[in-house]
């Protein structure tokens, strides 16, 4: 077993050295120290798990964490939120997919708690009610940027790992909280996973943390003891835009105006919070990783940094991600329709790459300058985002018929397109839906045999034709049967690049001019 001496800090001592061994889970080397003092007394902390146990008169729990450290560079703290696991999955090391690439130093908690009962998924980080978490959490994370020469904090993570986020950001005013949908107060969340958390951590049943201004970020106290500041992303149609942020948004300022907060997308409340309200999926998704990578980077930057500005940066990749979120039809949308966030779809970058490429194959060579700039963008949201594959399908072959039209010749951007493009294609070949099928039909028509159109179309047809010969009640998002606009639109579409095919005479069979009549 491998054992180290440390040196110790101003007075130079010889520390009791820690022990290392292979963690199977994690597959790296755990550096366990005797107590807190002992690791706060280390000048010089490993990259690897670090651990140690926190003891009381009712208990004992371990905290374990993973430290990365690059002298002179922001530290990146991130908290996760719910963690459902199977056997062995401790510690939870999370987030390190988006962060690891960073020019930054890292600290990531695997929440205490989750070791006492393999039945509680979501912790907020606070710990049981016989041992305080939170403050040892401060004490590491100030020991850890003081020791690695860090320029600031950024502590980031979403839902309850966003609440973690933030309460370490009220308690150290280098901190820069990046949160995502966050709890401000863990009373308002959902009543079940409130209750085991309740009950595994020893608080007395129907416990109000609302009481507790240390818990409560909507406590009045809030505004004169939130030492940090913050830039919080909220998904306008998550419930907890008006349930946890609003109430912690009217602490710090009462005359918050929270429908501007929706027009303007992005915000400055007081002079702690930077807020960006928008759209980028349903209820309460997190942001594309593309705009938490830019945010991060950012963030990192070993010069000093504006928070609104930060924030505005995004708005690109926002409206991206909005528009592939967004109610109206990508498939039928009018080029010149403004997207969903009360943006005009005139201000570039801020359209979608589909809108874009109808101006640019009209002849609008600006417009294509602009539609590589949202198309990069629509690039990452690809690599982790399986939402709306059909949609990005569509915009990614208008952005590439465009690109031959002005005869774009960057190899290796293109490259990436079509990267992304065979991304979605493979999505979609899991997708029953009319419109996944329509787009396979885009796909096959736009490429030559070579490169498997011949299947793509035989596999988009054979899904049409079950949808034709399926029974339909009219019910429910997977009956498309009634779907008339999308019927009219692969009919016409079918019509004008195949009119001798056979999924051209099966179309034709059909007696309803729109789409099958639902039974």
């Amino acid at each position: 077993m491998e054992r180290d001496l440390v040196t110790t800090g101003s007075d130079a001592a010889i520390h009791p050295p820690a022990t290392a061994f292979r963690d199977s889970h994690w597959g790296s080397h755990t550096y366990v120290w005797p107590d807190l003092e002992s690791f706060l007394a280390n000048d010089a902390p490993k990259d690897g798990v670090h651990a140690f146990e926190l003891t009381s008169e009712t208990g004992t729990l371990t905290y374990e964490f993973y430290v990365r450290v690059r002298p002179g560079t922001p530290l990146v703290a991130h908290f996760h939120g719910n963690a459902p696991r199977r056997e062995n999955d401790l510690p939870v090391i999370t987030g390190l997919g988006v962060s690891s690439d960073l020019d930054a130093s890292l600290f990531v908690l695997s929440d205490p708690v989750l070791s006492l009962d393999d039945t509680v998924t979501l912790g907020w980080h606070i710990g049981p009610a016989w041992l305080g978490v939170h403050p040892v959490t401060v004490a590491v994370v100030d020991h850890l940027a003081r020791v690695s020469n860090a320029p600031r904090v950024v502590a980031w993570g979403g839902s309850g790992g966003g609440y973690a986020a933030l309460r370490v950001a009220r308690d150290i005013d280098t901190c820069v909280a990046l949160v995502w949908n966050p709890q401000t107060n863990v009373d308002r969340y959902a009543p079940e996973p409130v209750d085991t958390f309740r009950r595994v951590a020893g608080f007395v049943p129907g416990f109000a943390f609302t009481n507790v201004r240390g818990f409560n970020l909507t406590h009045a106290s809030t505004t004169t003891e939130f030492r940090g500041t913050a830039i919080v992303l909220q998904e306008r149609t998550d419930w907890h835009f008006r349930t946890h942020l609003a109430p912690m948004l009217t602490v710090l300022d009462p005359e918050v105006d929270l429908e501007r907060l929706e027009e303007e997308v992005v915000s400055e409340i007081g002079d702690h919070l930077v807020t960006v309200v928008s759209h980028w999926g349903q209820g309460h998704a997190p942001p594309p990783k593309a705009v938490l990578r830019q945010l991060l980077a950012a963030l990192s930057s070993t010069s000093d940094v504006d928070l609104l500005t930060i924030a505005r940066d995004t708005t690109p990749l926002l409206a991206a991600a909005a528009a592939l979120a967004t109610e109206v039809d990508p498939f039928t949308a009018s080029p010149s329709a403004p997207l969903d966030d009360g943006t005009d779809a005139n201000e570039t970058p801020l359209d979608t790459v589909g809108q874009l490429a109808e101006r640019a194959l009209a002849g609008d060579e600006e417009a294509l300058t602009d539609a590589r700039r949202a198309m990069v963008s629509l690039v990452e949201l690809t690599e982790a985002d399986a939402h709306a594959p059909a949609a990005r399908v569509i915009a990614t072959l208008l952005y590439l018929k465009a690109s031959r039209h002005h005869g774009v010749d960057d190899l290796d951007h293109l490259r990436d397109v079509l990267a992304a493009l065979f991304r979605d294609v493979e999505r979609l070949m899991d997708d029953d839906t009319l419109r996944g099928a329509l787009a396979l039909l885009h796909v096959a028509v736009q490429f030559a045999p070579g490169f498997g159109s011949t299947e793509l179309w035989d596999t988009a047809s054979s899904r049409i034709a079950a949808l034709l010969s399926a029974p339909s009640d009219g019910e429910g998002p997977q009956d498309e049967r009634s779907d008339r606009a999308t019927w009219a639109q692969v009919r016409d579409f079918v019509s004008g690049h195949r009119p001798n095919s056979s999924l051209a005479a099966l179309l034709a069979e059909t007696p309803d001019s729109s789409g099958p009549t639902p039974s």
